[in-house]
């Protein structure tokens, strides 16, 4: 199910699933080790979770790349469609992405 961020459509949560299981795991070896403040993880996708884990402070999760998925896929149509034709096109396209907090 899609979730958005600031009406920013994320529909893909692997990454940031991915930093989230990371930072699970480092705080249960900070346990063992003492401490894990010098650590710093930075998910991708922006999900809700990851940014309420970024909210809610001291975390070894200090950011999420905010994408804008249905900008990227409009932005794929938008290039597809004049190769299936036999177009030329760019061989490389910007789409514009989000460091959640904003520094």
């Amino acid at each position: 199910m899609p979730t958005s961020v600031n009406g920013i459509q994320n529909d893909l949560v692997e990454f940031c699933q991915m930093a989230l299981g990371a930072m699970d795991a480092v705080r249960r070896h900070a346990v063992a080790v003492g401490s894990y403040h010098d650590l710093v993880i930075i998910g991708v996708d922006g999900t809700n979770e990851a940014i309420a884990v970024v909210d809610a402070g001291p975390s070894p999760l200090r950011a999420t790349i905010v994408q804008e998925t249905s900008r990227m896929a409009q932005v794929a149509v938008d290039i597809l469609l004049p190769m299936r034709g036999g177009e030329s096109v760019a061989d490389e396209t910007f789409v514009p992405t989000m460091v959640y907090p904003i520094p």
